[in-house]
């Protein structure tokens, strides 16, 4: 497949803006939270982002719209004529307008009417209207994956562009530190009391942080890419404030001869060279193993990373390969893998969150994949900045890539990276980026500083092959009879992950069912099986209750186990474990047309071989509180389910149209968009029915022809 240029990027972070913010050295921008500690938690460490907002602009609205005019106008200097070529955006986030949706519950609770300009910030997609006068007339896509949000949303838009659908693709993510999310991971014990140190003996935990990162992408053949080279030597020089965080960024032994010379001194084709970015390859996976911890060894991120390196041309899948014997709890056995694995040439940035778990797991997939390559832990600086993670990890990558990686904080480190690595690496060229969230969900990406030869691979058609039956009530008891979960399991299943699941079990036949009879919880058996969950309200109507609960008990007593479900990636997550299935497992929601974007992501996914089947399942509980709050935003929504199962087709059968489907939820979402800006009447038919109704009518008729 064809790989992504990176035409032009902008990042937002606790360290600055624009290269600053990504700069990989230098000391912890985590520091002491006033705010945090004002909430009652014990250990408020945290690394924000300085905002200026205007009136009652949501932060998280406030921080994306501050990267996207960095961005536009990069492009608008590069190249002109970018608004009219084919756009599509598509973003990675964890918590949405997460702080006006607290701010909505409140509202709620002491009986007040939210207004519709908060209402509108409340929903998870609500930081998204700050981009309707930067990027008009783009189509979104919202992708929520937890930690690993603006990883598989990068990974998302490679497809986009691999399959033509669009001609420039802006991609990444953002969150900022909402009060009910930092209470709810202090509340798992996983926090740090100083500074987060990834994969140190020492290292105690994470500390949150704020951010956004945005690339855009377009294919990287030289016909397409080379017109946003038009302006590259009219590039400036880093400013005074970025010259002297690049001089802290090399002050390093290795990088000393560097940060000698003036940073204005840098010539056009230094800058030419650091524009050159390459994002060659995608795959994602799911554990099915447990809601918030990695598996053992973390099977499912070292599968991910195979496929991401076989599409960058550096391996072979594992599959092609043949069985591979690993004990992957034992460090030995992990080292004694990786010896032919990936050399100097690669750096590896870690997920790297400094948790106990997550790091253990992650070493030893690591070392699984090298016992050489230099490994990179961006978040010792900038903090989990959740769905912007990935994003500015990647960044910083490239960073590394031209200046030097700094060696891993805090020696010793886990036994499993122990092995002699580089230092401060000068002759990586290219990056294997990990990222590992809630439900098991786990993503890789490989990039480069300059294209790399890739054989064409197949590409694949998806056709529509079952649409199951609305679900407005959880199947409970069908769901505890399902012999791969028990009846524990599936009694203490959220709302959403209820609903989800019960509109799966009506796309599977009697036969299918028994064969989860006996099969071990925990173990992904259907791997190439994936779950795509269509959603507009999210959790919103767990989120309300978690918010009562942190308001009753206070901040600082959070109740550790209501808080993954106010994660949207749960519910796919939960299903990938209740059926075993080991594919790309997320949610999306930009608006109106959430169900129609899970369709369509499925269909790239197919088209691209991510997986040889995928779950679409367009799913919302709509309480009465939760519809008075969309209802205020100018959106009806209709409570319950319905699944759809997307396969490969076979060359004689006719195809999804993947374009096709673009264009719909672009109507859709614009419709609702101009009846909402006119005070015109909610749809009635948002949620699960806009799916059915646009697979029996229009949808039906969405297909090409079978391949020639």
């Amino acid at each position: 497949m064809s790989a992504a240029r990176v035409v032009a990027s902008a990042a937002v972070s606790a360290l600055g803006r624009g290269r600053a913010a990504v700069l990989p050295s230098g000391p912890s921008a985590v520091g002491f939270d006033r705010a945090l500690a004002a909430l009652g938690l014990g250990a408020p460490r945290a690394a924000r982002v300085e905002l200026t907002r205007e009136g009652a602009v949501d932060p998280a609205r406030a921080l994306l719209a501050l990267a996207a005019e960095e961005l536009t106008a990069a492009l608008d200097q590069r190249a002109p004529g970018w608004r009219a070529r084919r756009l599509c955006v598509v973003l990675g986030t964890s918590s949405g307008g997460m702080v006006s949706q607290e701010a909505a519950f409140e509202a709620l609770a002491n009986g007040a009417d939210v207004s519709p300009a908060l209402a509108a910030q409340a929903s998870y997609f609500g930081p998204l209207q700050g981009l309707a006068g930067i990027l008009p007339n783009a189509p979104l896509v919202q992708v929520y994956a937890a930690c690993a949000s603006s990883a598989m949303a990068l990974g998302v838009a490679l497809r986009v562009l691999q399959s033509g659908a669009a001609d420039l693709v802006i991609a990444g993510g953002y969150d900022v530190i909402a009060p009910l999310v930092a209470a709810g991971f202090e509340s798992l014990g996983v926090v740090t009391a100083s500074e987060p140190r990834p994969f140190s003996l020492a290292r105690d935990g994470l500390a949150l942080g704020e951010g956004a990162a945005l690339l855009a992408l377009t294919r990287a053949e030289p016909s397409i890419s080379k017109a946003y080279d038009t302006a590259v030597q009219g590039s400036k020089a880093p400013d005074a404030a970025e010259a002297a965080a690049l001089s802290v960024s090399e002050s390093h032994e290795t990088a000393a001869q560097d940060s000698a010379a003036a940073p204005d001194a840098e010539g056009a084709a230094d800058r030419r060279e650091r524009s050159a970015r390459y994002l060659l390859g995608f795959a994602a996976s799911s554990d099915a193993a447990h809601p918030t911890a990695p598996a053992p060894g973390a099977p499912g991120l070292v599968a991910a990373a195979q496929r991401a390196l076989a599409e960058a041309g550096a391996a072979a899948p594992e599959e092609a390969r043949g069985p591979r014997i690993v004990n992957t709890s034992d460090e030995s056995s992990a080292l004694a893998a990786a010896q032919a694995g990936l050399d100097e040439a690669w750096l590896i940035s870690a997920h790297g969150t400094a948790t106990l778990a997550n790091d253990r797991e992650e070493a030893l997939a690591i070392a699984q994949l090298s016992a050489r390559a230099p490994v990179h832990a961006f978040k010792a600086r900038v903090g989990h900045t959740l769905g912007a993670g990935s994003a500015l990890e990647l960044l910083a990558a490239f960073e590394c890539l031209e200046h030097g990686a700094p060696a891993l904080p805090s020696p010793p480190h886990e036994l499993a990276l122990s092995a002699p690595r580089p230092a401060h690496p000068r002759g990586a060229s290219r990056v294997l980026k990990l990222a590992m969230a809630f439900g098991g969900c786990n993503v890789a990406l490989t990039a480069a500083r300059s294209p790399i030869n890739i054989s064409t691979t197949e590409r694949y058609g998806a056709r529509l092959a079952q649409v199951g039956s609305p679900v407005r009530e959880p199947e409970t008891e069908r769901l505890a009879r399902l012999g791969r979960a028990g009846p524990l399991t599936a009694r203490r299943l959220d709302a959403l992950s209820a609903l989800c699941a019960s509109a799966a079990l009506s796309l599977l036949s009697a036969e299918e069912l028994r064969a989860f009879e006996g099969e071990p919880l925990g173990v992904s058996v259907r791997k190439r099986i994936g779950v795509v969950v269509g959603t507009l309200a999210a959790t919103l109507s767990h989120n309300q209750g978690y918010h009562a609960e942190l308001m009753r008990r206070g901040h600082g007593r959070a109740p550790p186990r209501g808080f993954p479900a106010t994660s949207p990636n749960l519910a796919p997550g939960m299903v990938s474990i209740l059926f075993g299935l080991g594919g790309p497992c997320f949610s999306v929601g930009a608006g109106a047309a959430a169900p129609l974007e899970a369709l369509f992501v499925a269909t790239q996914l197919i088209e691209a071989g991510d997986a040889d089947e995928v779950w679409v399942i367009a799913a919302d509980v709509v309480t009465e509180d939760v519809g008075r709050l969309l209802a205020a935003a100018g959106l009806e929504l209709l409570h319950g389910a319905l699944a759809a199962r997307v396969v490969r087709a076979a060359d004689s059968e006719p195809r999804l149209d993947s374009s096709a489907i673009l264009a719909q939820l672009t109507h859709v979402e614009r419709s609702a968009s101009s009846s909402r800006q006119s005070g015109g009447a909610p749809s009635p038919r948002e949620g699960w029915p806009r799916l059915l109704e646009w697979l029996q009518g229009d949808g039906s008729g969405c297909a090409r022809g079978p391949s020639k």
